[in-house]
């Protein structure tokens, strides 16, 4: 895996998008040498951010093939509710917050 002088291995944010009643995509992109041909494992996490909210987790690999794009469908979700998404991989976090309505 390359790393930015930053030494941070998501160089390029994290989005949701197509937003359902009850679920959401999450996705980002890991940042890789191109002769690099791991296939990192990249943990994701979703949480409602009320008082003792609930929080799903999961992994999934970021492959070559996809460009090492990573997207999950998250879903049980809440209408209305404010959700801190992110994902995880090494020593590296790459977050946000949106909407699900």
């Amino acid at each position: 895996m390359a790393d930015s002088p930053e030494g941070n291995l998501f160089q390029h944010g994290v989005a949701s998008g197509d937003p359902m009643q009850d679920r959401v995509i999450i996705w980002t992109r890991i940042t890789t040498d191109d002769d690099d041909d791991r296939e990192p494992t990249v943990t994701w996490w979703l949480k409602d951010i009320e008082p003792n909210g609930r929080r799903q987790t999961g992994t999934i690999k970021a492959l070559a093939d996809r460009d090492w794009t990573v997207a999950v469908d998250v879903g049980q979700l809440e209408p209305g509710h404010r959700y801190e998404y992110g994902f995880e991989a090494g020593n590296d976090v790459n977050g946000g917050v949106d909407d699900v309505s």
